[in-house]
């Protein structure tokens, strides 16, 4: 039977190591038997009502979590269990179990044979031995071999039982039981190879492989959907194997009759090639092609628009071999005549190569191509668009060489009186480099950038926003040089005078004195450029004989923090014996506490003293 054991606060106890960590072994030597249906408690140290203990047991991991427990009792005694209790070597009450029902009933003639098999939770099995080893009968598990017992053909098939084997028929009612159905054995029958053969759904259709072979989907019948076969075949099934669409083969192998015409034979004519032709409709024209090239669309005759044939030539058909258009061939070879003009010829002329020139339309101007590259546009006169020549040059017709709408080029060549300002010349003064100066405007500023690098915003005047110059310097400005936040230079070296003004003096002027002033007194400080701040004090004087604390406050406040604080004793006397000193409690900002302690138990110290300090900060 399994069971599920509940391990007393005491059990526990003893397997876990409080000190080190993990697991301790522990043996348990004995088992009590009680007739009481026991509710187990992790606080229970006894079994109530024990009526047996038991010594002949065994017992052995057979899983992490899992103990098999053998008992035996060939003794006369007889009893009932409900509940049973596991000892440990020393007496400790390991676990216990109960239920309402009876465990085993035990008479005087029988032999008790109790095999559990024992879940723990949080502990290893591992951890746990037993005093009597010599037999044990254990369920088999993943871990260990041991006694099973097999399942039913019903539990085989529910697939819940975690404990019970199957057999090889149990196994296969099983499989049928799960699948629903009887699956077909693969790669076995006559004649069949080993081939792995899959079938699955792709989504839209039922495909089959073999091995890595795709064999296309399967065809099913639906509704009138029909897939030949021996019984569905027959004249008008739409199946018949001997006709098709009602029509027997001989209907597909006589072609001119089917089509209604002879077709032609492609290529096996005389002086014919075998290159494939195709001839297809492209949407509004009927076009052929030899392999891959485009021989262009058919001609043919609609209405009154025939196409050149020998019976249709003549005077007057319109198609004339004789006669274009009315027109002989001589007209045709008289190129100028015909066209009225006598056309460019094209790269013959002098220093002209012979290049492929092409002009045509571009549906908004005549363009020009030589070979590949592009001309650009004719210029053409229309209407009032003129395009110069020499002929309608002249003072206003607007196209005058002397003159760019209107103007003279005198005024093209007077810069700063065309602009109307007289513009800088980039990069040509004394120093001055080739670079490449652009201003702009980014929609906020005016920017400057030297090639592709950014110089940053140039700075105007505008309203009170004033830049400084010569010529708008001096007091009361806002931008006097001499002055800083409204202090002139002799004013910035009175230290002393910055120090004691109120808090609504300028803070710039404060922290320039604190940057490179100080107070050079008994009490007093020094400022280093880097932002250091050195400062030094004498605290209390203290009696002889006293022991307490004082707080000693720094000439000026650290504006950042306080670093470091250091602190001496200092004496009446320089023969004057004392047995005191002072010592650091703590420090801040503005200032620092320190203990005076006596350090002889002998006397009192004989003189007054005073703590002296030195702090550092910034």
């Amino acid at each position: 039977m399994g069971v599920r054991l509940v391990i007393t606060d005491a059990g526990r106890a003893a397997v876990l190591d409080q000190v080190n960590g993990g697991f301790r072994a522990v043996r348990i030597d004995t088992v009590g038997f009680s007739a009481v249906a026991l509710v187990a408690s992790p606080t229970t140290v006894t079994l109530p009502d024990e009526v047996k203990r038991v010594g002949t047991l065994s017992g052995e991991a057979t899983a992490p979590d899992t103990l098999h427990l053998t008992v035996t009792d060939d003794s006369e005694d007889s009893y009932t269990v409900r509940s049973f209790a596991l000892y440990l070597s020393d007496g400790t009450l390991f676990a216990l179990y109960g239920q309402p029902g009876v465990i085993v009933e035990k008479s005087s003639q029988a032999l008790l044979l109790l095999a559990l098999d024992v879940e723990l939770v949080d502990l290893p099995a591992t951890a746990i031995t037993f005093g009597d080893a010599r037999f044990s009968n254990p369920a088999a598990t993943p871990y260990r071999a041991g006694v099973v017992t097999l399942a039913t053909q019903e539990q085989a098939s529910a697939g819940e039982d975690g404990r019970r084997a199957l057999t090889p028929a149990t196994a296969k009612g099983a499989l049928i039981s799960w699948l629903g159905y009887t699956p077909v054995q693969q790669g076995t029958g006559t004649g069949q190879l080993p081939n792995s053969v899959k079938i699955g759904w792709s989504g839209s259709r039922l495909l089959g492989t073999v091995d890595t072979s795709d064999q296309g989907a399967f065809v099913f019948e639906r509704g009138g959907d029909n897939v030949w076969r021996v019984n569905n075949d027959g004249a008008g099934s739409g199946l018949d194997a001997d006709l098709l669409d009602g029509l027997d083969s001989s209907y597909f192998l006589d072609i001119a009759n089917r089509l209604g015409f002879t077709p032609v034979q492609q290529g096996t004519g005389t002086g014919q090639y075998g290159n494939a032709v195709k001839i297809g409709w492209s949407g509004y024209r009927l076009l052929a092609t030899v392999d891959s090239s485009d021989q262009g669309a058919f001609v043919f005759e609609q209405g009154g628009d025939m196409v050149w044939r020998v019976n249709n030539d003549g005077a007057g058909s319109g198609l004339d071999a004789d006669l274009l258009d009315g027109l002989d061939s001589s007209y045709f070879a008289d190129v100028t005549g015909r066209l009225g003009f006598t056309p460019v010829q094209q790269g013959t002329g002098y220093y002209q190569s012979s290049n492929t020139v092409k002009i045509g339309w571009s549906n908004s101007g005549l363009l020009a191509t030589v070979d590949n590259s592009h001309l650009g546009a004719f210029v053409f006169e229309r209407g009032g668009d003129a395009v110069w020549r020499v002929n309608n040059d002249g003072a206003g017709s607007g196209l005058d060489a002397d003159l760019l709408d209107g103007l003279d080029s005198s005024y093209f060549t007077d810069v700063a009186g065309r602009l109307g300002f007289t513009p800088v010349q980039q990069g040509t003064g004394v120093g001055q480099t080739g670079n490449t100066v652009k201003i702009g405007w980014s929609g906020s500023r005016m920017l400057a950038t030297v090639d592709s690098t950014n110089l940053g915003a140039i700075v105007f005047e505008q309203g009170g926003d004033t830049v400084w110059r010569v010529n708008n310097d001096g007091a009361g400005s806002g931008l006097d040089a001499d002055l800083l936040d409204g202090l002139h230079a002799n004013q910035l070296r009175d230290w002393n005078n910055l120090l004691n003004k109120p808090s609504s003096f300028p803070v710039a002027a404060v922290d320039v004195a604190k940057a490179y002033g100080g107070s050079l007194s008994d009490n007093g400080y020094t400022s280093l450029p880097n932002g250091l701040i050195i400062q030094w004090v004498t605290g209390a004087k203290q009696s002889p004989g006293q022991e307490n604390a004082q707080e000693v406050t720094f000439p000026l406040s650290f504006p950042n923090g306080c670093y470091q604080v250091c602190v001496s004793t200092q004496v009446a006397a320089a023969d004057a014996e004392s047995h005191a000193l002072y010592q650091l409690i703590s420090f801040s900002s503005s200032s620092a506490t320190v203990m005076r302690q006596l350090v002889s138990s002998a006397a009192s110290d004989r003189q007054p003293s005073w703590p002296r300090l030195v702090a550092i900060g910034h």
